[in-house]
């Protein structure tokens, strides 16, 4: 991968730049000023409304579980989560501490929702990994 500039993979490794739509815009996929815009994204399509899913149920629960701003910065749980990411674990552009925006919290859920969930499965071929297992003992693999 020696063609991407360091800069290009800071962004690929980072976690709020790495967010859904931020990972389209990037590599100018969606919203690009150069080139032809593209006639027709599935995937783009298809991660725009599951996104847009995830990050309701989290706007709901958010609100529903936090229903004032000292209660998220009270929260030990969240807040170490955070102080660990910015901290020993190193993860870079991770969202600061103390959560005073809902929207930081609701981007931040919805991102390891969608990463853990969706992203991780549709890349590894939304395959089950129990017929991974068995696969090689299927008749029409001979």
């Amino acid at each position: 991968m020696a063609f991407f500039s360091s800069r290009i993979c800071l962004v690929y490794l980072s976690f709020q730049s790495n967010y859904p739509y931020s990972n389209l815009k990037t590599p100018g996929l969606v919203d690009c000023s150069y080139g032809p815009s593209l006639k027709h994204f599935p995937f783009a399509e298809d991660a725009t409304a599951i996104v847009s899913s995830i990050r309701a149920f989290f706007a709901e629960y958010v609100s529903t579980y936090y229903p004032t701003c000292g209660l998220r910065t009270s929260d030990r749980e969240i807040q170490d989560l955070i102080a660990e990411a910015n901290g020993a674990a190193r993860v870079l552009d991770f969202p600061p501490a103390s959560l005073d925006r809902r929207t930081t919290l609701i981007n931040m859920l919805t991102h390891l929702a969608y990463v853990t969930g969706v992203s991780h499965h549709a890349l590894n071929s939304n395959a089950p990994s129990a017929m991974a297992d068995i696969l090689f003992f299927h008749p029409s693999a001979f």
